[in-house]
């Protein structure tokens, strides 16, 4: 049998314990009032993570080219490096002009080419050109016309004309922009 004292050394009131199934529980007597039940656990409640804000700015798309005439003749192809600076589309159409604006093709015949992308990338198009094409190209100086349309993934869209000059030997490393124009379709219905 056990006994507990208490600080003044009187002994507890204990009945006897049975162990095993079927039998009743323990019960004990002690001096002084059942100890409190503790409290539950508080828990701190947790803030939502921002929202993060919607994007709105248009894809910029560029493109450049290190073409010449005599290169196209050559290669029979028109190599042009297209850069995103973010996931998206870009469809485009080319056309290849004289001097004085007349045009010589367009690239594809109909419609428009389009291009991937899943990152900031820049691909390279070649371009096919056709014998007939070939003759008609200008000794010295063409123009290369570029009508851009870049898509992201937030739906924001951009169109821009990009015009490049291609000479018989200097390949035109640069693009101009003329008429560049942007919007933002992301929430809003297109005009």
């Amino acid at each position: 049998m056990l006994f507990a004292r208490s600080a003044g050394g009187k002994p507890s009131v204990a009945r006897w314990v049975y162990v095993g199934q079927g039998r009743p529980g323990v019960q004990f007597q002690t001096e002084g009032p059942p100890a409190a039940p503790s409290a539950p656990p508080t828990t701190q409640p947790v803030a939502p993570p921002a929202a993060a804000p919607a994007d709105r700015t248009a894809p910029r798309v560029t493109m450049r080219t290190s073409s010449t005439l005599r290169r196209l003749r050559s290669t029979r192809r028109l190599r042009l490096q297209v850069r995103l600076d973010e996931p998206g589309t870009v469809s485009f159409s080319v056309e290849l002009l004289t001097r004085r604006g007349r045009r010589i093709t367009r690239i594809p015949g109909r419609g428009t080419r389009t291009l991937r992308f899943t990152r900031s990338a820049t691909k390279t198009v070649s371009l096919p050109l056709s014998r007939a094409v070939r003759r008609r190209l200008p000794s010295s100086y063409t123009l290369v016309t570029a009508r851009v349309r870049a898509r992201d993934a937030a739906g924001n869209t951009g169109s821009r004309t990009i015009r490049l000059t291609l000479t018989r030997r200097q390949p035109a490393t640069m693009a101009s922009a003329d008429g560049r124009r942007s919007r933002s379709d992301a929430g809003t219905p297109p005009t």
